[in-house]
């Protein structure tokens, strides 16, 4: 089986390559998050595993470093 280049969801559309900048705000001064979500083969097409635990973790940690973001949970 082979899998698709893997891809990064960036200012609403997925993307094959991203980059950031030295003098941002993440960069400077440590404040940013990123995580990861993992897809698997599956029956019907390709699955998130853990998808709901995922995003609350994502969105618990945009509260803790007090960032926002346009999209919600459900979303």
């Amino acid at each position: 089986m082979t899998l698709p280049m893997p891809r990064m969801w960036l200012d609403g559309r997925f993307v094959s390559t991203a980059s950031v900048s030295a003098f941002s705000h993440a960069v400077n001064y440590s404040c940013g998050v990123f995580d990861t979500a993992r897809l698997y083969p599956a029956i019907g097409g390709p699955a998130f595993f853990r998808l709901d635990e995922h995003g609350r973790r994502l969105f618990s940690a945009l509260d803790v470093v007090g960032l926002t973001t346009r999209i919600t949970s459900a979303q």
